[in-house]
């Protein structure tokens, strides 16, 4: 899907979900906070911590065209962000979360924003622009345990608040992501 129906991926995400085919999608999809290894299983609802309206605005000023971001999330948790996201908004926010085929969506997608998953990987494999915004580290690696790679180590920007994710996306160089990605 990712390498050989990337066009295909592409055209239908834009007819399924009625948006324009010139336009651009960010896929964002965090990994699921569903409570801590050792303990209890919740749905954990954080505060929205990405300010859609301005990652849409960033994401038109460095790269141009007109954005919208797919949310890939916990299915309880997706309502939840759309419900309490900007009217304004709503159009440009769409809940992909059902959709079965992660590959499938990410192939149709241009840019990837998530925080440790490693579909991460996926995206990267295909040369779109992918950015790591974790600003619960700490609080991660507390509860779910040490990650399975350092992110730091990887050709993806990383930033640990939301200042540093518009700054990593307005500063992306795709000559200098690419040759990392060769490594």
């Amino acid at each position: 899907v990712l390498i050989k129906q990337k066009k295909k991926s592409r055209w239908q995400m834009r007819d399924e979900y009625h948006i324009p085919q010139e336009a651009k999608i960010m896929l964002y999809a965090p990994t699921f906070r569903g409570g801590s290894q050792n303990g209890s299983r919740s749905v954990n609802a954080r505060e929205n911590v990405v300010d859609f309206g301005k990652l849409i605005s960033v994401l038109e000023q460095r790269f141009g065209g007109i954005w919208y971001i797919f949310l890939r999330l916990h299915p309880q948790l997706a309502a939840q962000k759309l419900k309490a996201a900007n009217p304004t908004l709503l159009g440009r926010l769409i809940d992909v979360t059902q959709r079965p085929d992660m590959n499938e969506i990410i192939a149709g997608s241009d840019a990837f924003l998530t925080d440790y998953s490693s579909a991460i990987f996926e995206s990267g494999m295909i040369d779109m622009p992918s950015f790591i915004y974790a600003d619960d580290l700490k609080e991660y690696v507390a509860d779910r345990g040490t990650l399975m790679f350092d992110m730091f180590q990887l050709p993806f920007p990383v930033a640990l608040d939301f200042d540093g994710l518009v700054d990593n996306i307005l500063k992306f160089d795709e000559v200098l992501y690419r040759k990392s990605m060769d490594c």
